[in-house]
């Protein structure tokens, strides 16, 4: 019973050693490829990036997954496990003769590597985080704007109105003045009226019948007698009314003008290399400055199985130049001993398109083709 209470307890400890205690993971593309780091099923760069370092993994197992932003490049699923926790783990995207990989690249102690500015650091989180909301920023800008504005439809409207009289029968020098008494009688169909006029002394009576226009078939008729002598005048009226409107209509409606688009390219920034003359793809971040303390230690050691496990552990966490494996190799004595190192040392050599140049500590054709089936593979 003891021994099971003890089993127990040492579990629930090792959980909460495990729980109290928590490790980073940078991923970061060889070739320079923007991805979405996806851990556990949840999206943990907002923005698709080349290097990525997630912190506050408490897990120690996890999914991982990659999505290219280049949609013509199959996402990649891998699982990871941390044996310690505590640590600060690094996977390399590799682009291979079988399409894009992700492989182990090493691991340091928490707090020891090297900082890298170009990395986006995000904390690891359990639920997606919204999308930023577009800002505008001195160096980049990239906003679209859309600009509201009224838009009024105006129809104007005009009102013509022409009338024209004409007269027909009444002389030109006719000058009626002074006086009109007039009388108005109602008929059926229009109007009677006696019309009484002095003219110049003289005297006239006149009778007239007047008709609506209105109605059709009508006429003005108007007859006038005088006292002195008989003067029968037709007097026809015709008018006419012309009329023209115009409606005026003023509408105005919300609408968007055309779009004002505010872009300014990023300065591009120009890549950093740390090895003189060289432009090409890169196997890890950043190379030590010298190997000289760990030259000096597999020179110490007597046995060639020593000598391997010092410049492995030498250079386990370590980033090196073409040069600096060459340099490790030659302290072997053993063709099978510098090919084994050089093989150890590729995912950890920083100039890889210069790694042909490790060719040069073999003596034997068999081991150089060997070297290069295990690069190309």
């Amino acid at each position: 019973m003891k021994r099971y209470l003890l089993l127990f307890t040492a579990a629930i400890l090792t959980q909460l050693g495990w729980s109290q205690q928590s490790s980073n993971l940078i991923i970061f593309a060889e070739q320079a490829t923007p991805f979405y780091a996806i851990v556990n099923g949840i999206k943990q760069n907002a923005e698709p990036e080349t290097n990525v370092k997630i912190t506050g993994l408490t897990n120690p197992a996890n999914q991982i997954k990659i999505i290219f932003k280049d949609p013509s490049i199959p996402a990649i699923d891998k699982q990871i496990y941390f044996q310690e926790m505590n640590v600060e783990a690094t996977m390399k995207i590799k682009q291979t003769k079988k399409g894009f990989k992700l492989r182990y690249f090493g691991e340091v102690p928490m707090g020891t590597a090297t900082a890298d500015a170009s990395q986006n650091i995000v904390e690891y989180h359990t639920a997606e985080t919204p999308e930023p909301t577009p800002s505008v920023s001195p160096s980049s800008t990239h906003q679209n704007t859309q600009v509201k504005a009224p838009t009024t439809t105006t129809t104007t409207t005009v009102v013509e109105e022409t009338t024209t009289v004409t007269n027909t029968g009444k002389p030109a020098n006719t000058q009626v003045s002074t006086s009109v008494s007039e009388s108005q009688n109602e008929m059926t169909n229009g109007e009677s009226m006696n019309v009484n006029v002095n003219m110049g002394g003289a005297g006239f009576n006149m009778n007239v019948n007047v008709n609506d226009q209105t109605r059709p078939n009508t006429v003005n008729s108007t007859t006038m007698n005088t006292a002195t002598n008989g003067m029968n005048v037709d007097v026809n009226e015709s008018s006419s009314v012309t009329t023209t409107t115009t409606t005026t209509t003023t509408t105005t409606t919300e609408g968007y003008a055309a779009e004002e688009n505010r872009f300014t390219e990023p300065a591009p920034v120009e890549p950093v290399y740390y090895v003189d003359g060289y432009t090409g793809s890169t196997g890890c971040a950043i190379p030590v400055s010298g190997v000289n303390s760990i030259t000096s230690a597999i020179e110490n050691e007597s046995f060639a199985d020593d000598k391997m496990n010092v410049a492995k552990q030498a250079t386990k966490n370590k980033c090196l130049t073409t040069d600096q494996v060459i340099e490790i190799c030659e302290l072997f004595d053993f063709e099978e001993d510098r090919l084994e190192f050089a093989k150890y040392a590729y995912s950890r050599t920083y100039d890889v398109d210069d790694y042909y140049k490790v060719n040069s500590v073999f003596d034997f054709s068999s081991n150089k083709e060997e070297l290069n089936a295990f690069i190309n593979k």
